[in-house]
C-alpha cells in the first residue's frame, strides 16, 4: 500500500458517505412509506438499508473494482484470494435500524477500510446532527475536524457505559450485563447502536462501550476511532472480519475492570 493509494480512497470515502448519509437521512424522514422485514427477534432490515448499501457498493465498485466489500445487506463481493488481503471495505449502510424505523433519531453509517486483515481508516457519519467522526491509522481521531483525545475518567463507579445486547441465544445473557454493571453502581445506557455508542466513547460522552457480540461492520470503524483517540480497546482478532466477536473500548483508567466485568 502506498500513502497515494490510501489517499485517493480516503478522499473519495470522505464525499461517498456524505451522499449515503443524506440518503439515508431522506428516507428517515419518509420512513412511514418504507417496507420493513424482520431478519430475526429484534433485528430489522428495510428498504432504506438496501438503498443505501447499494449506493456504497456501486460508488466503491466503479473507482476500485479491485477491491472487495463485506455489507451487512448483501454479505461478501470479489471472493477471489484471501479475504483479509488487499483492501476490503466493510460497510453499515444503517447502523440503528430498530432507532430508524421508529423514527428515533439515533443511526448512523458506518465505513471501515481494512488492508491485509488491519483497519487502517473508519468513518461513523451522524446524520441527524451532521457529526463526521473519522479516524485513520497512525493519524489520530476527529470530530468534524476537531480532534479527539483520551477519555479522562478513572472510576468505573463515576461512569456511564454504553453497551447492546444480542436476541440471539438463551435469555440470560440479555440481563446479566445490566445486573452487573448495576451491582458495580456503574450506570449505563442502552443507545440502539453500537456505532453510535462507540463514536460517543471516543468523543467523551460516555466512558466506554461492551457489547458481547458484534460483527465487523457495526464494530471495526468505531474501535478504531476509539484507538485513535488513547482510548483502549479490545483489539479484533484475525477472525472478527469473518465471524465478529467482543467488542471494548474505554477510558484508559477503566479499560481492565470494564474487561474482567465483562468477561
Amino acid at each position: 500500500m502506498t500513502p497515494d493509494t490510501l489517499a485517493a480512497r480516503r478522499e473519495n470515502m470522505d464525499a461517498i458517505i456524505r451522499v449515503a448519509g443524506q440518503k439515508a437521512a431522506d428516507y428517515f424522514r419518509r420512513r412511514d412509506q418504507l417496507q420493513i422485514e424482520s431478519k430475526s427477534l429484534q433485528d430489522f432490515v428495510s428498504e432504506a438499508d438496501r438503498q443505501v448499501e447499494l449506493f456504497l457498493r456501486q460508488a466503491i465498485q466503479t473507482r476500485w473494482p479491485q477491491d472487495r466489500i463485506v455489507g451487512e445487506e448483501f454479505g461478501t463481493q470479489n471472493h477471489s484470494g484471501d479475504l483479509n488481503s488487499d483492501f476490503t471495505w466493510v460497510i453499515d449502510p444503517i447502523d440503528g435500524t430498530g432507532n430508524f424505523i421508529r423514527g428515533i433519531p439515533l443511526y448512523c453509517v458506518l465505513v471501515a477500510l481494512v488492508y491485509q486483515g488491519r483497519t487502517v481508516c473508519g468513518w461513523t457519519l451522524d446524520p441527524e446532527r451532521d457529526e463526521m467522526f473519522f479516524a485513520c491509522a497512525g493519524e489520530g481521531a476527529t470530530l468534524n475536524g476537531e480532534v479527539l483525545t483520551a477519555g479522562k475518567t478513572t472510576s468505573l463507579q463515576e461512569a456511564v457505559i454504553a453497551t447492546g445486547v444480542t436476541f440471539k441465544g438463551g435469555q440470560e445473557h440479555r440481563y446479566l450485563l445490566g445486573k452487573q454493571l448495576l451491582a458495580e453502581g456503574i450506570d449505563y445506557r442502552r443507545l440502539g447502536s453500537a456505532g453510535i455508542g462507540l463514536a460517543w466513547t471516543a468523543a467523551g460522552r460516555v466512558d466506554g462501550f461492551f457489547e458481547g457480540q458484534l460483527n465487523a461492520w457495526d464494530a471495526l470503524a468505531g474501535l478504531l476511532l476509539n484507538q485513535e483517540a488513547g482510548n483502549t480497546i479490545l483489539e479484533p482478532d484475525q477472525s472478527f472480519l469473518a465471524q465478529g466477536g467482543k467488542a471494548l473500548a474505554a477510558a484508559p483508567a477503566l479499560y481492565q475492570a470494564l474487561n474482567q466485568l465483562t468477561r
